[in-house]
């Protein structure tokens, strides 16, 4: 959920963007070596998860990753 925390704080539309997200990230979490590209291909992972139909049951990190990604759009169409 920090991931994606971190995600819906800088809202990145580029490359660049994708690699501040991964630096704050890795601040957070120094064990990990994230790169921009490794955290938006795990952000595209969660957001693009197909919920079956009559399971109620979705992950809260998917639910996240689906609610932020409208804003990523947004804020990209908006530039």
């Amino acid at each position: 959920m920090s991931l994606l925390d971190t995600v819906m704080t800088h809202l990145p539309i580029g490359s660049h963007q994708w690699e501040c997200v991964a630096s704050k990230h890795n601040e957070n979490f120094p064990d990990k070596d994230w790169t921009g590209t490794s955290i938006r291909r795990k952000f595209a992972q969660l957001h693009k998860v197909k919920i079956p139909t009559g399971d109620p049951t979705c992950p809260a990190e998917v639910r996240y990753a689906k609610q932020v990604f409208p804003k990523i759009e947004e804020r990209g169409d908006a530039s």
